[in-house]
């Protein structure tokens, strides 16, 4: 039974969801977009041309751990989750999601041909600094944008658009 307001969008057919590959289709094989493509996406809690994240509440709180003893063996201040979460979900994310280096402040997009803007992959700026995630947001992004980008490849989706409401309902899940 699928809990009430939860939406099933399937994508990798090798976990036995009920989205097929096309005919001939192997993993890592290159095809032609429109010829493989099939799956039409739904919109069930955003809204086209409006940021994924509207209308959701982030809070920004503490993570921590401690030792029995009271030793602190992992804080993270200013971790930015959404308010409906416990301490418990703030905590996991922050704690096991998180990219904790490399995440660089200021990014710039690599285009990359036959694929949405929105899914172009990106580099460090110039100049820009490196550290770790602390935002639940910047996990969300990342998870559905690299999900987003294998179904892109793999010519999934039937249009663009179904392309990005497949990443803006992901992110906002």
């Amino acid at each position: 039974m699928q809990p009430q307001g939860c939406a099933v969008l399937p994508l990798v057919p090798s976990t036995g969801t009920n989205v097929r590959p096309h005919k001939g289709w192997e993993m890592g094989e290159k095809h032609d977009h429109e010829a493989v493509s099939n799956m039409k996406i739904e919109r069930k809690f955003t809204k086209a041309g409006q940021d994924a994240y509207a209308g959701l509440e982030f809070v920004s709180t503490t993570s921590e751990i401690r030792n029995p003893d009271g030793t602190i063996v992992f804080k993270l201040d200013d971790c930015e989750v959404p308010a409906s979460w416990s301490q418990v979900a703030s905590d996991v994310i922050a704690q096991k999601y998180f990219r904790k280096a490399g995440v660089p402040s200021k990014t710039r997009k690599v285009k990359e041909k036959d694929v949405p803007e929105f899914l172009w992959r990106s580099k460090p700026a110039e100049g820009a600094e490196m550290g770790g995630e602390t935002s639940s947001k910047q996990v969300f992004d990342r998870l559905a944008g690299a999900w987003a980008y294998w179904g892109w490849k793999g010519g999934y989706f039937t249009t663009e658009e179904d392309a990005r409401a497949y990443y803006d309902e992901m992110r906002h899940m």
